[in-house]
């Protein structure tokens, strides 16, 4: 990791850049105890932020090639290769493809205003559907009380219900759906330098078949949703 800060006149900038890799595993609880792992070859991130005392903005680029396989998943591409589908494989399976991430982000601090807004796009060339989504945020600062409001928004950028003529491979394009919006209110409360609290109510309006958290196989479901109420408590010491 590499990072340069420095000013010109009023305003601050820095640059902020990664190489190298990773790897990890994430449990598939509705998999009998399969796990996907995961391996990220040949990061590549450039951050560059600039602002003053009031805004802020931000842009960010990442880059890798990605593996990413389990028992399941391992059964499905073979399967595919063994059939001659090597076409519907080589589409479709996460091995040593390219991955991208691209965001623009903002923050405002002006009169006690706070504004923050970000928009990204992930390019993933396997069964992760390419997606892009934004948010925003506005908030007002009483004191040491600051109400908020925010809106977020995710989007499919192709199908993922599609027939490749492999039901177990449509299956697990469906459940790639993230499609969803989010409305959130709140407030958060700073009690001094070292604790604050906050309390949030969100509403997920899940889109589309097997849309956001994954409801049914076959409906849409337009008007159900889902409601979460938090209270989190922040401390430094």
């Amino acid at each position: 990791e590499f990072i340069y800060s420095n000013m010109i006149n009023k305003y601050f900038y820095s640059i902020q850049s990664i190489y190298g890799e990773t790897t990890f595993e994430t449990p598939l609880y509705s998999s009998n105890g399969d796990v996907l792992r995961t391996k990220i070859k040949e990061v590549r991130s450039l951050n560059l932020t600039l602002g003053n005392d009031i805004i802020e903005g931000r842009a960010t680029y990442l880059y890798g090639r990605s593996s990413t396989t389990s028992n399941e998943l391992e059964r499905l591409f073979t399967g595919l290769k063994i059939a001659n589908l090597d076409e519907l494989a080589d589409k479709y399976e996460m091995d040593n493809k390219v991955s991208q991430y691209y965001s623009l982000g903002m923050f405002i601090d002006y009169n006690d205003f706070i504004f923050s807004s970000e928009y990204g796009e992930r390019q993933v060339n396997a069964f992760y559907a390419n997606l892009h989504g934004f948010y925003a945020s506005l908030g007002y600062r009483f004191s040491s009380f600051i109400p908020y409001i925010s809106y977020a928004q995710v989007e499919m950028d192709e199908q993922t219900v599609v027939d490749t003529g492999v039901d177990g491979l449509n299956k697990l394009l469906k459940v790639q759906n993230l499609a969803q919006s989010s409305t959130n209110i709140g407030f958060k409360y700073y009690i001094n330098e070292n604790f604050d609290l906050k309390f949030e109510y969100q509403r997920i309006q899940p889109k589309g078949v097997y849309g956001g958290f994954y409801i049914d196989s076959t409906d849409e479901y337009p008007n159900s949703r889902l409601d979460i109420y938090s209270f989190v408590i922040d401390f430094v010491f």
